[in-house]
């Protein structure tokens, strides 16, 4: 710390200078020496106007009242006119919530001492203890609050935060209790101090008091938690909560002491008692000791130019990397990796950091590294520190001619360390002084050159102090012929002094994609899959940057949010927004601290979104333009916000979403109530008049407001919008908060009526993607039903019945659901609205179906067909996902096929594809798809079924409709086993089993049915059963397993026949007969009797095309038993009825050839 008076070197904790005597004028915000004359701190803006004799004194020292002093804005833009500089300062006086790290010390046994001593004397031993204890806080730059008799309260991240608030506030707990225990006030007399320390979120800064009675509150667990534990320990010792011990990691030793009931708290706490600092040599493996169980992801290709520079620098070719990015890019990541892999290399490192506190402290980052080389620590003597400095700086006195005078006494004066009468003082001017120590620091690493190679490491130089650089400099010029490598990394904003090098090379690191991040949340969570919504947030907060991705994901699985499972993680609740980790709300903190006045329009632009308008923010803030532009300034130097023009308007968007978090984290509730509040009704205002404002911004708005009636209406178009645009799931999430809100508004038949409305859309957006019989589906149309008949005659029926009749059908409760169709052709027909009577009739249509009345299914799906042509159906509002029309033509080209039209049935499915193209709604197109491969199923026409089951899959799977990935797997899968082949791509069926990506590269056909006709069977969904058991049948037999073939049949029957589902019974009395004759033996006999069943039903059904398929089966059957059977003469009629209809079908051919073959004679 260099003295403007006399521009001699001081300590860091000097509050005078040792050479002139002269007061320093540090200021007392940040610590940052000024010019005597200054009126502005150079380091935060803070006013110096109350001369330097006051700012020179710290904080704690003017009767804990001194606060954040008003300060001036960023310097104004070209143009801008002059600035109030109370305007934004004034707006910044209220309390704000933050983590901070608080300190309470205590002096043991006073009271005793108290009743021992006189008052004068007292008095005199607390005098000493509060100014040690002070001394040693003002020397780590903790903010002393209040002293409360001899008790002191001390906040780390408060007023400014800085990346290293836990361990500053560890440091200095240690460093009062050994200077206090080293004090005698009286003689004979020793006493000690005792603290505990706890970090979390306070609301910290309001006013409390007035005059010299004025201090900064803290309100919070936080405050009263460090108090209780400096109770907990020893006299001379200091205890720490368990998150202060995260904080630090393995910076210093700790002991656990487990779980302690504390008064006043509910819950056991976790605490540790810290028994001294640690002395590490890697600075990063101290911070984050788990570094190596998360792999070093998308930096291969700069991990391999660090180590070709590594190889060259071996080789005696000086190299020089710097390597930038943006804070939490993974800089020292990538330096560790280096380190590692040189593990086993002969080299030896020196390991050199700045820290943003020190930038003003002259060679901080070589008198640190001095420290730790020579493992100096506070409780050495100064002969011992003098002896360790000898031993280290051994070889240099050696090339001095022996003589330890001409470099100890320099380097010794440089780490303030008393000589004594061990060695004559330095008497040189400071100038000659640092020349010496830099002669003496480059003399130091030749010598370690001429035996081993060199890694130096100087990390963070956007925080070097000027001195550092200059000697950087100099170092670097040097070290040429040196097997040294010099890899930097600094922060982007960091312009290097120096001009092009030989052999430097720059690496600037990128961000990373999705797929990288996603690699490190798996490494994190050990393969085990998270749920979508938390991995999506985790994406969206972290902005590709490796740590912030790394800790978000690691504070999510130590919250209270997830249960773990065997292969997963499921959310235990709804899932909120997630808060900033401590682990990284300190450093973002510094970076908002840093702002001063402008801090407040960050503030205010967080509120508004993770980009904000200049407009926008002039209407809300109650500032003009001409006071916003220097701020906006301010932000963009800092960093925190980039800027864009918009037509014609000023866009800023904060760089990292944690930083806009960690800006409206520390509002207090009710300011940002009242802000969101204006942000709300400023929007919504603009949404009148024309302006696109998106309903979802407003509900957010209005419901940090606290306004629910506002935020239920917007939540409600927000969710409709969704469900116009296919986002069923963030619909289903709108609805379900507007839901939620309900219960805010008085009982009303109003709240009745929008609560019915609200349910019936969210049961279209659950329907959807949780599937039409999912449990929640039916919950809420039972409520919708139940809000129906609480409502009379004042609302309309349909849409309720018509979403149970849809969920009882695919519940295969086929009668209850028949009868609800019913219902729906009534009312329809009731109100005569043409949707009511198309999705009517379309719900009578599949009922009937289902239960094999394909004829009157029929009739009811053309009438619906031709209600949508008449009315231009398209353009109407359904009380379903799907368009009828699309259904409709979907089934009956099933009915089609079944009753041998093969060019009706042909047409019908082509006419619903191109329908759900034309309306460009992607849930229309899977349905379409889904069944237009159950359609190519049916035919015999494999190759068409996979082309369209997994078209229907890659739609379904993009935009989350579970039912249809199911569906459209198992058509898959059946149509795969058709091919004969019994293997399908892994990358798309993996997933759609399990619903993750899968390393197989291919999945069994008959794997792929099984599982996917289970998560069918367990989503609820019964209807189609039969379908896909026979589907799974002949899967089975392609595979050669006949029994278990026949077990699928045999359980497609009984379900068929417990649930009334009837259409598809001929099909699986053939398929039972087929089995049978294929088995033979005793089963052989029984073959004859399923095949004429078969025939019969077929028959009985009006479905010609399963009816002549039945005979075929049943004639082959007769050829290979030597007789044809009593039905030959049938066969070949139906036969010769449908070959001029169907010539070119698969069933038409194979009857030919059958008829064709002569039957031998038994």
């Amino acid at each position: 710390m260099r003295c403007p008076f006399c521009n001699s070197e001081n300590l860091p904790s000097r509050q005078f200078c040792w050479a002139c005597g002269k007061r320093l004028p540090r200021c007392a915000q940040c610590g940052f020496i000024n010019e005597p004359d200054a009126s502005y701190c150079g380091g935060c803006g803070i006013s110096l106007a109350a001369g330097a004799e006051d700012v020179a004194l710290a904080p704690s020292l003017l009767q804990s009242t001194a606060a954040p002093a008003q300060q001036p804005p960023a310097v104004p833009a070209a143009g801008a006119g002059p600035v109030p500089v109370t305007t934004l300062a004034a707006q910044s006086m209220e309390g704000e919530r933050r983590q901070i790290t608080v300190m309470f010390c205590d002096l043991v046994g006073s009271t005793s001492l108290s009743n021992a001593l006189d008052p004068e004397d007292l008095r005199e031993v607390i005098r000493a203890y509060q100014a040690t204890a002070t001394a040693s806080i003002e020397r780590h730059a903790g903010f002393i609050a209040r002293y409360m008799g001899d008790g002191i309260l001390v906040y780390f991240g408060y007023p400014a935060a800085s990346d290293d608030d836990a361990e500053r506030a560890v440091r200095t707990g240690l460093d009062v209790v050994a200077e206090v225990s080293r004090l005698r006030p009286l003689p004979e007399l020793q006493i000690l101090a005792r603290v505990g320390i706890a970090t979390g979120l306070a609301v910290v800064g309001d006013r409390i008091g007035s005059g010299m009675a004025m201090e900064e509150a803290v309100v919070g667990r936080t405050p009263n938690l460090a108090a209780r534990l400096q109770g907990l320990a020893e006299p001379g010792g200091v205890v720490i909560s368990r998150e202060t011990r995260n904080l630090v990691a393995d910076l210093f030793h700790c002991r656990d002491l487990g779980e302690r009931s504390l008064k006043g708290f509910d819950e056991p706490v976790e605490v540790c008692s810290v028994l001294g600092e640690r002395i590490v040599d890697n600075r990063f493996k101290a911070i984050r000791p788990s570094y190596k169980r998360v792999p070093l992801i998308a930096r291969e290709r700069e991990l391999e130019q660090l180590q070709a520079a590594w190889q060259s620098a071996r080789d005696g070719s000086r190299q020089v990397v710097m390597v930038r990015g943006a804070p939490g890019v993974g800089k020292s990541r990538l330096a560790e990796a280096l380190r590692d892999s040189a593990a086993a290399q002969d080299h030896v490192v020196l390991h050199y950091y700045c820290a943003q506190r020190f930038q003003n402290t002259a060679l901080f980052p070589i008198t640190n590294q001095i420290r730790e080389s020579a493992e100096l620590k506070k409780s050495d003597s100064p002969d011992t520190c003098l002896d360790k400095l000898e031993q280290l700086f051994e070889s240099s006195s050696a090339e001095a001619g022996g003589d330890p005078s001409q470099t100890v006494p320099y380097l010794a004066s440089l780490l303030s360390i008393p000589l004594g009468n061990r060695y004559p003082p330095v008497l040189v001017t400071p100038e000659k002084q640092r020349e010496r120590v830099f002669q003496l620091l480059a003399a130091k690493l030749t010598s370690l050159a001429r035996d081993q190679a060199v890694l130096i490491l100087f990390e963070d130089l956007h925080w070097i102090d000027p001195t550092s650089l200059q000697l950087l400099q100099q170092l670097i010029g040097r070290i040429v012929e040196l097997p040294v490598l010099l890899l930097m990394t600094s922060r982007l904003e960091f312009d290097p002094p120096w001009e092009a090098l030989p052999n430097l090379t720059t690496i600037e690191l990128p961000h990373l994609d999705r797929d990288d991040s996603l690699q490190i949340i798996a490494s994190i969570t050990g393969g085990k899959a998270l749920p979508p919504a938390i991995v999506q947030q985790i994406l969206a907060k972290s902005d590709g940057m490796p740590l912030f991705v790394e800790e978000i994901t690691k504070s999510v699985l130590e919250s209270n949010l997830l249960q773990e499972l065997a292969d997963r993680f499921e959310l235990t609740g709804p899932l909120p927004s997630f808060a900033v980790p401590s682990s990284l709300h300190d450093s973002l903190m510094a970076r908002l601290d840093r702002l001063d006045s402008a801090k407040k329009v960050a503030q205010i632009g967080a509120a508004i979104g993770r980009q904000f308008s200049l407009d926008l923010l002039t209407a809300v803030s109650s500032l003009s333009e001409t006071e916003l532009r220097p701020a906006i300034q301010r932000l963009i130097n800092s960093d925190l916000v980039e800027c864009q023009e918009s037509e014609g308007e000023q866009i800023c968007i904060f760089k990292h979403a944690l930083l806009q978090d960690a800006a409206h984290a520390t509002m207090l509730r009710q300011t940002r109530q009242h802000l969101h509040g204006k942000i709300a009704i400023e929007l919504e205002k603009r949404a009148n008049s024309g302006v696109d404002t998106s309903p979802e911004v407003l509900a957010h708005h209005f419901a940090l407001a606290r306004m629910p009636e506002k935020t239920i209406f917007y939540r409600q178009q927000a969710g409709i919008l969704a469900n116009s645009r296919a986002a069923y799931t963030e619909a289903t999430h709108h609805f379900r908060s507007a839901i939620e809100l309900l219960s805010q508004l008085p009982k009303s038949t109003t709240r009745n009526q929008l609560e019915l409305e609200i349910r019936l859309y969210l049961g279209l957006s659950l329907s959807a993607t949780r599937g039409y019989a999912a449990p929640e589906v039916e919950d809420t149309y039972q409520r919708a039903r139940e809000l129906s008949h609480i409502l009379a005659d004042s609302v309309d029926l349909f849409p309720v019945i018509r979403g149970l009749c849809t969920f009882y059908l695919v519940r295969g409760q086929l009668a209850t659901a028949s009868e609800l169709a019913e219902q729906c052709v009534r009312l329809s027909e009731r109100s005569q609205i043409p949707a009511h009577l198309i999705e009517g009739h379309t719900a009578l249509g599949y009922t009937r179906f289902f239960m094999g009345n394909t004829q009157p299914a029929k009739a009811a799906l053309e009438r619906s067909v031709q209600i949508y042509r008449q009315h231009q159906g398209q353009e109407l509002d359904y009380p379903t996902s799907q368009d009828p029309a699309i259904s409709d033509l979907s089934l009956l080209a099933l009915i089609s096929w079944m009753q041998g039209q093969d060019m009706e049935s042909r047409r019908c499915s082509s006419e619903a594809i191109a329908l759900a193209v034309q309306l460009k709604r992607p849930f229309n197109l899977a349905y379409a798809r889904c069944f237009a491969a159950m359609f190519h199923n049916m035919r015999h026409e494999p190759e068409s079924a996979l082309s369209q089951a997994e078209q229907a899959i890659e739609v379904s799977m993009h935009y989350g409709f579970d039912i249809w990935v199911a569906a459209g797997s198992l058509h898959a899968g059946i149509a795969k086993a058709a091919l004969g082949e019994m293997e399908l791509d892994g990358s798309m069926f993996g997933q759609a089993i399990s619903g993750e990506a899968t390393s197989s590269e291919t999945i069994q056909a008959g794997e792929l049915v099984q599982a996917r006709l289970a998560a069918w069977q367990a989503a609820g969904a019964r209807l189609n059963r039969s379908f896909f058991l026979a589907g799974l049948a002949e899967v089975r037999w392609h595979y050669g397993q006949l029994q278990e073939a026949l077990a699928a049949v045999d359980q497609a029957i009984d379900h068929a026949a417990q649930h009334r589902e009837r259409f598809y019974d001929a099909v699986l009395f053939r398929l039972r007969g087929e089995l049978q004759a294929e088995i033979g033996g005793a089963l052989a006999e029984q073959a004859e009797a399923d095949l004429l069943h078969a025939i019969e039903v077929a028959h009985g059904q009006g479905a010609r095309m399963l009816e002549l398929e039945a005979h075929a089966s049943l004639h082959e059957w007769g050829l290979r038993h030597g007789h044809p059977g009593s039905q030959r003469e049938a066969f070949q009629s139906l036969y010769q009825e449908l070959a001029p209809i169907c010539a070119e079908t698969i069933p038409i051919r194979k009857a030919g050839r059958l008829l064709e073959q002569a039957v031998p004679q038994s």
